[in-house]
């Protein structure tokens, strides 16, 4: 249960990091009197967490329920991992575009460095991410693999 537990505390930390849109206006004045203005930060923590405790419940629901007892079916499958996957996808695109974009207007000033690493860290976060796909997609393989065998050999 607690192996259970801690998998969807990650999944859960993972995808709602992932789903964070940095909220971020730049005033840049063309006054050589005044500096320009940064401003960052992130809206909808509580409701990111909700939504990726959702969807990672979902998606460990197969790894938890079909160990064995019943042989999951690659449709439900696919519908109980689609929104965490989709999710994270889009999310990663959209916020690594963002970041981007951001960093290339930064150059001009000193501070584009931390866009930057910001950018890097945000793909070691889908990297992280891209592991856990492929790990509830290897284990899907492995419980289709197993039943499969089960079936072809004979009652003993």
């Amino acid at each position: 249960m607690s192996e259970t537990f801690a998998k969807v505390v990650y999944g859960t930390v993972l995808l709602a990091m992932i789903l964070q849109t940095p909220r971020v206006s730049i005033v840049i004045t063309y006054d050589p009197n005044r500096s320009y203005h940064f401003n960052a930060g992130v809206n909808g923590i509580r409701s990111s967490f909700l939504v990726a405790a959702l969807f990672t419940m979902m998606a460990v629901l197969p790894v938890r329920e079909f160990s064995g007892f019943i042989k999951p079916g690659k449709k439900l499958f696919l519908m109980l991992i689609f929104p965490w996957v989709s999710t994270c996808c889009m999310m990663f695109v959209s916020n690594s575009v963002l970041l981007l974009r951001i960093t290339e207007r930064m150059l001009v000033q000193n501070s584009w460095n931390c866009f930057a690493k910001a950018l890097l860290a945000y793909c070691a976060l889908f990297g992280f991410a891209t592991e856990q796909m492929l790990h509830w997609y290897s284990i899907y393989q492995y419980h289709n693999w197993q039943h499969a065998i089960h079936e072809k050999s004979p009652a003993e």
